[in-house]
């Protein structure tokens, strides 16, 4: 009797916890400006041929109903704070996804911060540079692999660490 009593227990808990899944959106997360938006691209690979090509993997893409893409970058981090890079990132996607899509992009994009232990997240609204600020960076990377331009040193120590150029860098 009481088997069957904790059985009977345990499924309406199982089917309880289903229901509230299921009526929970995923995407509860996103800014509402995106909420009405359509999933355009997951990790989807985009192609900008021309000089020099250019592959972008944004991490979403989101299609909104006028039309117009808006990336989305995800980060897992413990402190909840956006970095230059993250918006270096998404204005290259944005400029590779015009290119390879030829649809209009937002002129700025979302970087969702997740904290890595605690249920935490943050959603952050960031403006993407302009198209003459990323063919600069394109430009100055493109220098840099080629030898023409030097590596500068950074104030920050901890990202020469990760640096493919800290062999030739003067900061070294």
């Amino acid at each position: 009797m009481i088997d069957g009593f904790i059985l009977g227990l345990i499924v309406l808990l199982m089917a309880w916890a289903a229901i509230r899944v299921r009526g929970r959106k995923p995407e509860s997360w996103l800014p509402r400006e995106l909420r009405r938006a359509s999933l355009f691209a997951v990790e989807q690979a985009f192609v900008r041929t021309g000089s020099p090509p250019l592959v972008a993997r944004p991490d979403r893409v989101y299609r909104r109903r006028d039309g117009c893409l808006v990336p989305v970058d995800l980060k897992v981090r413990a402190h909840l704070c956006v970095h230059d890079t993250d918006v270096a990132q998404l204005s290259l996607d944005a400029f590779v996804l015009q290119a390879a899509t030829g649809r209009p992009v937002a002129n700025h994009g979302y970087v969702v911060l997740w904290h890595p232990r605690q249920p935490r997240h943050r959603v952050v609204w960031v403006p993407l540079w302009s198209e003459d600020a990323t063919r600069a960076l394109i430009a100055r990377y493109e220098g840099l692999r080629s030898g023409r331009s030097p590596p500068i040193p950074t104030a920050e120590r901890a990202k020469c660490r990760g640096c493919g150029f800290r062999d030739v860098c003067p900061g070294g």
